[in-house]
């Protein structure tokens, strides 16, 4: 694999605060960086998401470098909701029930699946994401247009999408449409067989790829789910697929919690899937599935990374356009 020098920076970036001669990190490091490489170059840059992050984090142990990545680089605002599909528009509160574990077959997540599963998809064919990220201080936000096709766009602006799609900027190396394909046959019922193609999805069809029960699986179908989950926002079925997904992962606890008022389920990822010193938080709505919040670090009270997510659902034909920046 030859490494430009720019992913040899990239690398040298994740190197872990403390090495240890483990088998397992060292696989898990070169598989983040195989996704790394494979990747469109601005989607390094600026668009690398929650499951590339979670990766890193989970290869490195060192979680403040992996939160870095995910910042984009121009500050932004804007973006619109539909209703039904869930707005963060208040801060995410404090969880107000007891944790649930969700490994029974009538687990929350399970039962908000069968729910999602009989909703419509609204109009359009494709799902605008308005993601903001808090770091350092800074909030900055940008752009990801997930077309029902499994084409990926991204901008800085949202007035930039348009000018994405007529170039057919397509990014992701079709990551994307193949964790979207993963969810909707969870969606049908064929949960196991899916839950092993999400895990696969950032390296597929490649021998010794980990199985349920290995806490490299572990890791990356969570990953991988929150990326379907976020592309597939827009879609029901998309949505309960993932749903069903995670209610499969030993590590991960479901707790109730509100946002601006509203119910949410918060899904905490644990040692399960990551190990000492490193989680995840993911807020959804209680009533749609539709992600809220991501939050990450060595602790969720006060996490390295926050993401906000804004879904609406759009057509191509009808993106805004204006004199704002792309790609």
């Amino acid at each position: 694999m030859n490494m430009s020098n720019q992913d040899l920076d990239w690398l040298s970036a994740q190197q872990p605060q403390r090495i240890e001669p483990d088998h397992a990190a060292r696989e898990r490091a070169r598989r983040a960086l195989v996704r790394h490489t494979t990747s469109h170059t601005r989607r390094r840059r600026l668009n690398l998401g929650s499951g590339l992050r979670a990766r890193i984090a989970a290869s490195t142990g060192v979680a403040a470098a992996a939160a870095g990545i995910a910042a984009a680089v121009v500050l932004s605002s804007g973006g619109g909701s539909v209703a039904g599909l869930g707005k963060l528009s208040h801060p995410v509160q404090a969880p107000r029930t007891a944790t649930h574990h969700h490994g029974s077959a009538r687990s929350p997540l399970v039962r908000l699946a069968d729910f999602v599963s009989n909703s419509a998809t609204p109009p359009g064919n494709a799902t605008l994401v308005a993601r903001t990220t808090h770091l350092n201080g800074q909030t900055v936000t940008v752009y990801d247009l997930y077309a029902d096709n499994g084409e990926y766009f991204f901008s800085q602006t949202e007035n930039g999408l348009a000018g994405q799609v007529s170039a057919n900027n397509n990014q992701g190396a079709g990551l994307f449409a193949r964790e979207v394909a993963a969810a909707k046959l969870a969606a049908t019922g064929d949960v196991q067989t899916a839950a092993q193609d999400m895990a696969d999805a950032a390296v597929p069809n490649q021998a010794g790829n980990p199985t349920p029960g290995d806490s490299l699986y572990n890791n990356w179908a969570w990953a991988n789910s929150q990326d379907a989950l976020i592309a597939g926002s827009g879609q029901p079925q998309v949505r309960a697929g993932v749903l069903q997904i995670l209610a499969t992962l030993p590590g991960v606890t479901v707790t109730q919690g509100t946002s601006g008022g509203q119910p949410t389920l918060v899904l905490t990822a644990g040692a399960d899937e990551f190990g000492a010193h490193y989680t995840e938080q993911l807020t959804i709505d209680a009533d749609t599935g539709t992600p809220i919040r991501f939050v990450g670090g060595a602790s969720v009270a006060t996490p390295d990374t926050v993401v906000d997510y804004d879904v609406s659902r759009v057509t191509f034909a009808h993106l805004p356009t204006g004199t704002g920046s792309g790609a």
